[in-house]
């Protein structure tokens, strides 16, 4: 039996229907991707028990339909940043004498966009389009935030009072970065803290020592080696708080495991850290301050690895979407998400009030050479910035092994992640990628391996001369 037996209304070229047998547990992005892209296109249902491609039924008993059931609205209340409105209706049908069930699960159209889905603490986006899954265009992604009618996160009123007594971190971090003895409540009622009824904000809350938000979440990794890997980490660390002490427990588990040395001169010796103090600082503060505190169950990113330092924030650079990976930092002045509390930082002395932050990153790296440069990208979910080891003598490499991607690589061959590294900084030829993999400029590199990547999005094929050059998609290959 097949779906159109007991459904009438099904047409196999329908392009906003997907069918699943049954719900993987192992991937569930697999799935849940297809459900958000419906959510942020222009609707779809979904079917479970029922063969994809085929349209053959597998059918399942009530009991397992319930557990599915269950199971499906489980993983999206986890893992999706708005309300979906769905709708789910078993149908059942006999086969063979037995009744069985598949499920119909309508997903309408959400009205606010973009639904956000949180995949191992980072945030994914995707969009339903002719049949297919995929990320979002950036015109899409600025469509959807012009039209959005929410208000920025840090200035929505809560019901609780300002008490002093709830910010004593904060308190002590401001007299310790001004050399005060008292805060001024003038200063904070006056840059929006609390309003006329003191009432706090949001974005001030997430300063109480009283803040339990779970969208303040951190996760530190200090890894062996120069990339990710299973188990290769030496220690891993998680933290959700108050502000302050966020970035206290991120300048601590950095402090404690980058190299302090000194380079012995002829008639001195000089001070030489992994990472200059005043670019940590920049850094942390900047991830903190700009972080999508919309964006549910993600957390802010820090890894170290042995040659550098990679920070990654939930939420692209504001209103710009994806970012190409550059060392020219300081010609970029990001727009401030959440302006309330980058005046409460301005007010700790903790970030420059005219957004000079990068441009005192690359003011400590100005006698590093290209491989020593900080650089930052930008996803349209996610901003990141790298700060090289000083103290590391090769500097950075883009190697294989520090390659991610969004999805797995359909037909993959193994010398893929080769040139998605090989092509990751700079255009370049077929000529060049067969000479740097070792194997000859061939029909079948071109033809297979090559057109394979470009196919599915990973790399971008431009014409030049009469030849075709080759760079990777920072939409869906990043480093770390």
């Amino acid at each position: 039996m097949v779906l159109s037996d007991i459904y009438p209304n099904f047409i196999v070229e329908n392009k906003e229907i997907e069918c699943k047998a049954r719900l993987d547990r192992e991937n569930y992005l697999g799935w849940l991707k297809t459900v958000a892209g419906f959510a942020n296109g222009n609707g779809g249902t979904f079917f479970l028990g029922v063969e994809d491609k085929t349209f053959k039924l597998i059918g399942l008993d009530e009991k397992t339909i319930d557990k599915e059931k269950l199971y499906f609205y489980q993983i999206i209340k986890n893992h999706v940043n708005i309300h979906l409105n769905i709708d789910t209706e078993p149908i059942a049908y006999i086969n063979n004498g037995k009744k069985l069930f598949i499920l119909k699960i309508k997903i309408e159209e959400s009205l606010e966009k973009p639904a956000i889905i949180s995949y191992k603490g980072l945030p994914l986006i995707y969009i339903r389009r002719d049949g297919l899954t995929s990320t979002p265009t950036n015109e899409e992604m600025r469509s959807w935030y012009t039209s959005s009618k929410q208000v920025n996160y840090d200035t929505q009123l809560t019901d609780i009072k300002f008490n002093l007594s709830d910010f004593e971190t904060f308190s002590n971090f401001y007299k310790e970065r001004t050399n005060s003895s008292e805060l001024n409540l003038k200063t904070l009622h006056a840059i929006g803290f609390f309003d006329d009824n003191n009432y706090l904000k949001r974005g001030s809350f997430l300063f109480s020592d009283r803040c339990k938000n779970d969208n303040t979440k951190i996760v530190c990794t200090y890894y062996r080696g120069n990339d990710k890997g299973t188990d290769n980490f030496l220690s891993s660390e998680e933290f959700s708080g108050n502000l302050i002490d966020s970035y206290n427990f991120i300048s601590c588990f950095i402090d404690q495991r980058m190299n302090h040395g000194l380079i012995k001169k002829a008639d001195r010796h000089i001070k030489i850290n992994s990472y200059p103090t005043r670019a940590l600082l920049e850094v942390i503060i900047n991830a903190l301050a700009h972080r999508d505190y919309f964006i549910e169950n993600s957390q802010i990113s820090v890894d170290m690895f042995w040659n550098r330092l990679v920070i990654t924030s939930p939420g692209s650079m504001y209103e710009k979407g994806s970012l190409k990976p550059t060392h020219n930092l300081k010609s970029f002045l990001s727009k401030r998400r959440n302006q309330l509390i980058c005046n409460i930082f301005i007010f700790l002395h903790s970030m420059e009030a005219k957004g000079t932050g990068f441009e005192k990153i690359e003011e400590e790296y100005r006698d590093a050479d290209l491989k020593h440069k900080p650089y930052i990208f930008s996803r349209q979910n996610s901003f990141s910035i790298v700060l090289p080891d000083l103290t590391y003598e090769d500097g950075i490499d883009i190697t294989s092994e520090m390659i991610s991607l969004s999805k797995p690589i359909l037909n993959e061959s193994k010398y893929d992640n080769l040139i998605l590294a090989y092509c990751f900084e700079q255009d370049r030829t077929v000529e060049e990628i067969a000479y740097h993999i070792g194997v000859t400029n061939s029909s079948y590199l071109r033809n297979k391996i090559i057109a394979n990547l470009v196919n599915q999005g990973f790399i971008t094929e431009t014409k030049k001369g009469k030849g075709k050059i080759y760079k990777d998609n920072y939409e869906n290959v990043w480093v770390y």
